[in-house]
């Protein structure tokens, strides 16, 4: 692998990397409200997790190394940008806007917690979800470019 590819792979990771990391980062903050501290304690954990299969990738440089990164990246994306900050999140602030300041009796079922958080909460929710859109995009020219490889 010539330098210039190996720069470009190492970018791409990286990328990947940061942006997975940043939507556990902004997860955990949402998550601290109700769960405190130890919010904090999981994201580094799972922060951590990712960054050495993706050390353990680059140093052997194998592609069955990218599975376990590639399931945790994709477990961040689904469950805490689209089922967090998506839907728990984006999609109630929209719906408690059209019925009122409430979510409906009739839905609050949908919803991990009916109740509406903070400004700050709910935002920092809603920038999950965006942060996860770019993980996966980010995710997916990894996955792209190291399988080309």
């Amino acid at each position: 692998m010539t330098n210039t590819n190996r720069t470009m792979d190492n970018t791409i990771s990286t990328r990947s990397l940061q942006s997975v990391a940043l939507t556990v980062a902004l997860a955990a903050i949402t998550h601290a409200y109700e769960f405190g501290p130890v919010a904090f304690a999981a994201g580094i954990a799972i922060i951590a997790l990712l960054w050495s299969f993706m050390a353990h990738y680059r140093r052997t440089g194998r592609r069955s190394a990218l599975v376990p990164y590639g399931l945790v990246a994709l477990w961040v994306i689904a469950g805490l940008g689209i089922v967090g900050g998506f839907w728990n999140h984006a999609v109630k602030v929209v719906v408690v806007a059209l019925h009122n300041g409430a979510v409906p009796v009739e839905l609050e079922k949908l919803f991990m917690s009916p109740e509406l958080g903070s400004f700050t909460n709910e935002s920092i929710g809603v920038l999950t979800f965006v942060a996860s859109l770019m993980a996966a995009y980010h995710g997916y020219r990894f996955v792209r470019a190291a399988v080309a490889k």
